[in-house]
């Protein structure tokens, strides 16, 4: 997975919609229900960092993938959904095997 420009997107994608449910899902909870104000501080911040780090993935494939601007947008735009990275993983599997046989 990460011996390719978009592998590398898929991998970020899932550790960053993995990250994102947990701070929905975990995190965001103990804080607005058990009044944990601490709970979400770390898991933001790897939250944040995982996000950025999805972003200059999906820079860094656009050109090696052959990827429009519309469809990096797309794909950033399924970043911002919680359960979006998910919901592409198989399209960019799809995308990293055409871009693997074109070479």
């Amino acid at each position: 997975m990460l011996k390719s420009a978009i592998g590398r997107v898929r991998l970020m994608g899932l550790l960053e919609g993995t990250s994102s449910l947990y701070l929905f899902c975990v995190a965001m909870p103990q804080k607005w229900i058990g009044g944990n104000e601490e709970a979400v501080r770390i898991p933001g911040w790897i939250h944040g960092a995982l996000f950025t780090i999805l972003c200059l993935a999906i820079l860094l494939a656009w050109k090696p993938a052959g990827w429009s601007m519309k469809t990096c947008s797309k794909i950033f735009l399924a970043a911002v959904i919680p359960i979006g990275p998910f919901v592409i993983e198989s399209w960019l599997g799809r995308e990293d095997q055409r871009v693997r046989d074109a070479s």
